[in-house]
């Protein structure tokens, strides 16, 4: 008799309970049939039937379950769910709660907002939106889907944090790495640890992967419609037609930068003639059709190795502008001048180099010895093989030693070079009204002369075989 004016108490004020005030253990809210039973270790309350139970955060709903109200626990069977007051979703198979903590089992699902958890199990607060999963889960999310060995999730900053073998495939990228953080609220990925990643490049209905970059940490976000991405602490990357390697690289989708600090940044494409460039920052722009450097620039290209302050290509128009003195060094020459423009689209299959200015160019026949060229006006043509002409006008002067014991210099109008397999044939100088020959030298060198000051840059290993 006395059960029975237990169970008839349980069922009046289970909807009394509904109404649940912040702080308060979990009650009943919902159950077809409740008993309680008397044990040793205390009483146990038995739910069976659309089962439904709440405390301050959110309601769980189940099959079956056995309540032990003095203990502020539970376990739950059959079909259960969880729904919070903030609008995280967990469904699983298996559950035990114990004064706000959820153990939950088998085939465990969280879902909130627009991110969804797969995981084999999982262990939530529902006090602090707190969960926490270690047997390996997979994450879906509008950035793309992730798989990982361990994680944490906040359900109040709607932030994920990951561990142990991370594979992420992004609309950008397939990242890899040991440690990520995840805002999908905010589309925004960090990786603090270092890992890699492949570069997706969309192609009709699929996509392709390119490369692989390494690097130390990462950030990737988005701004309205555009993804940004920021590698950092050491970036490196090889693939079938480009190399790079920087301190840093910021991405766009409009633009891609490289940074050096305490030593230069490299970036090579070898698809066409092998363009290779060093500086403390490069910048490709406008779907890669222009490229700046700035800081210490070093260019390798066509046996051809320059040194300015700046650099700008436009692929469109294929010409390279140097400016503030840059210098060139071909296989036999040396040139400095103010300004370079390097056009690489002539008609004849050939490249041709002005330059404007101080024009200096020397070619050093041996540790004792140099042939100068100076004026105002320069330029000339380049193959494969190296130099075809040159041409240096404006007071154009010559300094030119045919052997150890003779030296002479010449002033003319300008002066030209032929070359026959990138080495020199013949050379011309064309006088001016005022033009004279001179001998012995006064002076070493001409005007604008760098070329015993300047050191020729060295390639990047990789690539400096190829031409």
């Amino acid at each position: 008799m006395k059960e029975i004016y237990i169970l008839l108490f349980a069922l009046l004020t289970s909807s009394a309970l509904g109404q649940l005030q912040q702080g308060q253990r979990v009650e009943i809210l919902n159950a077809n049939s409740i008993t309680v039973k008397r044990l040793y270790s205390g009483n146990v309350t038995i739910l069976k039937g659309s089962v439904s139970l709440a405390n301050a955060k959110g309601t769980f709903y189940c099959d079956s379950a056995k309540w032990w109200r003095n203990e502020d626990r539970f376990l739950a069977f059959g079909r259960i769910r969880y729904r919070s007051r903030d609008g995280v979703g967990i469904s699983a198979h298996q559950l035990e709660y114990v004064s706000g903590v959820a153990f939950l089992r088998g085939d465990v699902e969280l879902t909130h907002n627009l991110q969804t958890l797969f995981t084999p199990n999982l262990k939530y607060d529902t006090d602090a939106g707190y969960g926490i999963f270690t047997m390996g889960g997979r994450i879906v999310t509008e950035d793309g889907s992730l798989t990982c060995n361990s994680g944490e999730y906040f359900s109040r900053d709607e932030h994920f944090i990951f561990n142990g073998k991370i594979e992420a495939d992004t609309e950008d990228f397939i990242l890899k790495c040991s440690r990520m953080e995840q805002w999908p609220k905010e589309h925004r990925y960090l990786i603090p640890k270092g890992g890699s990643a492949q570069k997706k490049i969309k192609s009709g209905t699929t996509f392709r992967l390119r490369g692989s970059i390494n690097f130390g940490g990462c950030n990737l976000w988005k701004e309205s419609d555009i993804r940004v991405s920021s590698f950092y602490n050491g970036v490196q990357s090889v693939d079938s037609t480009v190399q790079f390697e920087a301190d840093s690289l910021f991405d766009n989708g409009n633009k891609t930068e490289l940074f050096g600090k305490q030593t230069m940044a490299k970036w090579a494409d070898w698809s066409g003639d092998s363009l290779e460039i060093h500086a403390f920052s490069i910048l490709k722009s406008e779907q890669g059709q222009l490229l700046h450097a700035k800081g210490k620039v070093q260019t390798f290209q066509k046996n051809v190795v320059c040194v300015s302050h700046t650099l700008r290509w436009d692929t469109r128009d294929s010409i390279l502008r140097l400016g503030k003195r840059p210098i060139v060094w071909t296989n036999t020459y040396i040139l400095s001048c103010d300004t370079l423009e390097w056009h690489q689209s002539h008609s004849l299959k050939m490249d041709s180099l002005y330059g404007f200015g101080m024009v200096n160019m020397v070619n050093q026949e041996d540790t004792m010895s140099s042939n100068e060229l100076s004026g105002r006006h320069f330029y000339g043509y380049l193959n494969d093989d190296g130099p075809v002409y040159f041409r240096v006008s404006g007071n154009a002067q010559a300094i030119v030693q045919p052997d150890l014991e003779n030296r002479f210099r010449a002033t003319c109008s300008d002066i030209e070079l032929f070359f026959t397999g990138g080495n020199l044939d013949r050379v011309t100088m064309r006088q001016g009204p005022k033009g004279e020959v001179t001998s012995p030298v006064e002076t070493m060198h001409l005007p604008g002369f760098t070329g015993e000051s300047a050191q020729r840059p060295v390639r990047m290993e990789a690539i400096s075989g190829l031409k």
